[in-house]
């Protein structure tokens, strides 16, 4: 039998359609960085036991920003974070205490 309760229970169809849209991310026209972070964070958790990597979230989050903020947060973080992305060192803390926002 199923441990997981079934609420978290979905078909494999679902689950599919669910993982692909999260692969398809992308940032609506005017959303901010906040609203874009909620709505992913939201996708991953409606798409229970993804088993995307922190850094492949990352990746598929950057990717899917606008240009516009990806630029803001280059700047912000000092460093392309598109080059960052390859290194094994990046510069984003995957270990803060904040679940709400990426911290650049």
């Amino acid at each position: 039998m199923n441990s997981e309760p079934l609420s978290l229970a979905v078909s494999p169809a679902l689950f599919d359609r669910l993982l692909e849209e999260i692969r398809a991310f992308s940032q609506h026209e005017n959303e901010s960085l906040t609203d874009t972070w909620l709505r992913m964070k939201e996708m991953l958790q409606n798409c229970h036991g993804h088993n995307l990597s922190k850094g492949n979230i990352i990746k598929i989050f950057y990717h899917g920003l606008s240009e516009i903020t990806q630029e803001v947060l280059n700047a912000l973080a000092g460093v392309n974070l598109n080059d960052q992305q390859d290194n094994s060192e990046t510069p984003i803390n995957f270990d803060s205490d904040d679940e709400d926002e990426p911290t650049p």
